[in-house]
């Protein structure tokens, strides 16, 4: 199996010292906030910029893809590769003119541990201190990741990356298609197609597909203050969507950019095969027949009942989509075939719908 990791061009900015990374990577945005700055001397400014040269290697390392088997499988190993030690979860180490520690933390502001193998996909901030005598100065350095497939539980799922103003959030592409052994409902696949080689057909192709009641996909969970973001049955560090997630995706821009999508494709959410959504209608001079323009590619998996009955004419016409926010109903995103656009509704958590999983 291939690793993937996050790739980035990374560009920080400190209140007292400016520097551009460079690194074999393309994606990532990289923020930084110097704090508390004591440059009184040359001697310090000097020592902190020795310190300065360890986080850029740091971040260096970090970004550039490895290949496999992966050189920094744990935040352990890439302290050893900085001649620096791991413990707890703080990188600690020692120029000749200082010493500097550096902590890792994912979405939730949780520190992430030196022996954490996950830590690639985990990361969203670093907090690098250094200190040279009595100088002491602290960085945040905020990390947004690349988005790239996924694999689980025996699927590998592409991705896209959305951005709303300048937020990129990374969808998976496909609906999640995860075995729980109970509270799913799995569909199988279903082709009926009937052509015309001449003139063009009908009929149509639904993929292999699973739904799930609000509690299975949440895994019995509920987003609070304190953690918002749930896993839920999603991969490690991806998350069941916020219903504002599903919001922005109307306004998003869709990445990678260029080449953009044209206007009319960029809030078209659902798959544009013929053969996914109602009426399964074709032109077999189509010279797009077969290519699906969508990068969201939603199939309409419709629903179920609480009793796990397919409700009638839903597979083909509908797509709805569990989110995290729930009260004694839990809301749901829906995109139907005589419409574009999205909506939500508050439905009863027993029923079965989709899931789509998102990084932040």
């Amino acid at each position: 199996m291939h690793r993937y990791y996050k790739g980035s061009a990374l560009v920080f900015s400190l209140v007292v010292l400016s520097f551009l990374l460079m690194s074999a990577v393309s994606l990532a945005t990289i923020s930084a906030i110097a704090r508390k700055s004591s440059l009184s001397s040359k001697s310090s400014n000097i020592a902190f910029q020795s310190a300065d040269s360890i986080l850029e290697r740091m971040l260096q390392k970090i970004y550039t893809t490895p290949g496999d088997p992966d050189p920094y499988p744990t935040i352990s190993n890439l302290a050893t590769s900085l001649s620096s030690s791991c413990s707890g979860s703080t990188i600690s180490g020692s120029t000749t003119d200082g010493t500097y520690t550096a902590k890792f933390y994912d979405i939730n502001d949780t520190v992430v541990t030196c022996n954490d193998t996950n830590w690639h996909d985990a990361v969203r901030k670093v907090k690098f201190q250094s200190l040279y005598g009595t100088n002491n100065r602290a960085i945040e350095i905020n990390i947004t990741p690349t988005c790239h497939q996924v694999e689980y539980g025996g699927v590998t799922y592409p991705a896209s990356t959305f951005v709303t103003g300048i937020v990129p959030h990374c969808w998976m592409t496909e609906d999640l298609n995860y075995d729980t052994a109970s509270g799913d409902l799995w569909n199988p696949e279903d082709v009926t197609v009937v052509t015309n080689p001449v003139t063009g057909g009908s009929g149509h192709a639904f993929p292999e597909q699973r739904l799930y009641t609000w509690d299975t996909a949440m895994k019995g969970d509920s987003a609070t203050a304190v953690t918002p973001r749930k896993q839920g049955i999603c991969p490690p560090n991806w998350f069941i969507p916020f219903p504002s997630d599903f919001d922005d995706l109307g306004n998003s821009t869709d990445k990678p950019i260029p080449p953009a999508l044209p206007q009319s494709q960029k809030n078209n959410l659902k798959s544009t095969l013929w053969s996914a959504w109602y009426p399964y209608t074709f032109n077999a001079t189509d010279p797009n027949l077969n290519k699906d323009k969508s990068l969201f590619k939603a199939f309409p998996a419709g629903s179920a009942d609480a009793s796990g009955t397919m409700v009638a004419d839903t597979r083909g016409k509908y797509a709805y989509y569990w989110t995290s926010d729930a009260g004694v109903n839990a809301t749901v995103a829906t995109l139907q075939y005589n419409n574009s656009g999205l909506s939500s509704s508050t439905i009863d958590k027993s029923t079965y719908r989709s899931v789509r999983c998102i990084k932040y």
